[in-house]
């Protein structure tokens, strides 16, 4: 799933994917501040948090900047971001990010668990939906590695020796300390703030173990009973 066979001979950008509240704006930062290569945004490949885009898409999907460089997936290095579950579903609780459905912050939990969001039967479905598609994606691509907002969260360096391998460095380590989400910086928040909320009432847990997808939990190493 780690795909880096002379990466570093050959990544010049990194285009990041995963759903919200995975720490994607935070490592995307870190990488940028430590790695000379060029985060690519939207217009290339679509949304961060999309599902994973289909072979005859990225084959074929290429961006010329306005340097004339071109970026395609030869030349980039994909990097998929993901959080335990449970703490990400009641982050996605306080703030869901959706906001053709406003109403979505206001359910009970419980019910948030089980309600429709955007196209997906629910916040549990779509998880295991784009989840599923990123891993088909990163075992089609050349170039691709999972990181675990946890693990960035506990040991920063230990991420970036990850990238290291893969992306060409600037110099020395320099972690961030700062919280960023989809709203800027946060300096009242820290990367480790993914630890609270994490008491599930029984209800909520089957509801949880109802949808979820056993396999994905084991690939990512997540336990619903221990995090």
């Amino acid at each position: 799933m780690q795909n880096d066979i002379n990466a570093t001979l050959s990544c010049l950008n990194c285009k990041f994917m995963g759903e919200r509240h995975t720490a994607i704006n935070a490592i995307a930062t870190f990488t940028m501040e430590n790695f000379r290569v060029r985060v690519v945004a939207n217009n290339y490949l679509g949304w961060k948090h999309r599902l994973a885009p289909e072979r005859e898409e990225w084959l074929q999907r290429e961006l010329a900047t306005t340097r004339g460089i071109s970026i395609n997936y030869e030349s980039t290095l994909f990097v998929f971001t993901v959080r335990h579950p449970l703490s990400w579903l009641r982050a996605m609780h306080r703030e869901p990010y959706c906001w053709h459905q406003p109403e979505l912050k206001e359910l009970p939990f419980d019910v948030f668990l089980r309600n429709p969001i955007e196209d997906y039967r629910n916040l549990i479905v779509m998880w295991n939906q784009k989840y599923r598609s990123y891993l088909r994606f990163a075992d089609e691509v050349p170039y691709s590695i999972f990181l675990r907002l946890e693990d960035f969260a506990a040991d920063q360096y230990a991420v970036y020796k990850q990238l290291k391998s893969r992306i060409p460095a600037k110099g020395g380590f320099s972690p961030m300390g700062d919280y960023i989400s989809g709203k800027g910086v946060g300096l009242d928040r820290n990367v480790s703030d993914h630890k609270k909320d994490l008491n599930f009432s029984p209800a909520e847990l089957s509801i949880v173990k109802e949808f979820i997808d056993l396999e994905l939990l084991e690939h990512f190493e997540y336990d619903l009973d221990v995090i």
